[in-house]
């Protein structure tokens, strides 16, 4: 039993042993492979570092070193050289012109500064106006200027092409380009005489189309969208341009005809110009605004708004406190806010 037991602790250190052995072996392969990394490591770095500063050593060759051929810039020496057309492509170049306070600024001066650029801007003359309804639409939205637009409706209004869809977009110009205009710009508007002609050309046209209707003929139709358009221009410029407030009256007309076609935008944007231009007629306000409020479609167009037009929501929400606070009898139809 004695030489059992030796035998047995015997066995058992020599398999410690063993265990310790390779416990060792391991660590120093570990060792061993964690230093050939490092080394390996070191001579890229050193290799990256070399091949940069020769790179930046080739582009930062001195200026009066270099003799300027027709193609090419070489080292006076015979060295390396690079191709103006390499050299050109590492220089980052300032913009030949920059704008500045509505100012336009010219890269001219030796050093690289700015100078300002006097140059005449010669206004081009107004095209004729085109036969083609597309070509007429396309030259209207093209004036960007409320006065020349105006000055180019004075012609355009007795084209054969024109149509009220064309009056209409002229109007909508002259509602987006009335925040650019000074005081003396908007008084010229007010008093310019392509607004009359364009005025009576609608109101004629407008006019044509109700009575066609009453015939019981086709008329003209505007549609909801052109209507829409059209009252909310009229809004906009209600308080620097009254000529077109002789529009309000057909025009309410035509949207009471299309209102069952409204989509919930256009539901507010309609009330909205009816809030602003209500003083002009009682058409808009007891024959106009209830079709909108009846069967609940003001209430779905106020949460259709509220989820995905917030900026129409906005124009109900305060053409509803205006309404509430202007007209009294219409506090029991419209909702609070």
């Amino acid at each position: 039993q004695t030489q059992i037991s030796r035998q047995m602790l015997a066995r058992s250190a020599m398999g410690r042993l063993g265990q310790v052995h390779s416990q060792a072996q391991r660590a120093v392969s570990k060792i061993l492979a964690g230093a050939l990394f490092m080394s390996l490591t070191l001579v890229l770095q050193e290799n990256f570092l070399t091949a940069t500063f020769l790179a930046r050593s080739v582009r930062s060759v001195r200026r009066d070193q270099l003799v300027r051929g027709d193609n090419i810039v070489a080292c006076a020496d015979g060295g390396v050289y690079l191709t103006m057309e390499e050299r050109k492509g590492n220089m980052k170049m300032k913009p030949r012109y920059k704008k500045r306070r509505g100012k336009i600024w010219a890269r001219e001066m030796p050093d690289g500064s700015y100078e300002l650029l006097e140059e005449e801007k010669t206004e081009q003359p107004l095209p004729s106006p085109s036969t083609d309804s597309a070509e007429l639409l396309r030259q209207i939205a093209e004036t960007r200027h409320a006065l020349r637009l105006c000055a180019f409706m004075e012609a355009a209004a007795h084209s054969p092409a024109f149509t009220v869809e064309h009056g209409i977009k002229a109007l909508d110009m002259l509602s987006r380009q009335k925040q650019e205009l000074t005081a003396e710009n908007r008084t010229q508007l007010a008093a310019h005489p392509g607004l009359e002609v364009l005025v009576d050309r609608m109101e004629k046209l407008l006019a044509q189309a109700a009575s066609a209707r009453e015939e019981g003929g086709e008329g003209e139709s505007i549609g909801p969208r052109l209507t829409t358009t059209a009252l909310r221009a009229i809004a906009i410029c209600r308080d620097d341009v009254s000529v077109p407030h002789r529009l309000v009256v057909p025009l309410a007309s035509e949207a009471a005809l299309a209102a069952s076609d409204l989509s919930n935008q256009e539901i507010a944007v309609n009330v909205w110009a009816i809030s602003r231009l209500k003083e002009l007629t009682r058409l808009l306000q007891d024959n106009l605004l209830p079709l909108m409020v009846q069967n609940d479609r003001l209430l779905g167009a106020r949460e259709y708004c509220k989820k995905k037009a917030r900026y129409e929501y906005g124009l109900l929400k305060e053409a509803i406190i205006i309404l509430r606070r202007d007209v009294p009898y219409l506090r029991q139809f419209l909702p609070m806010w």
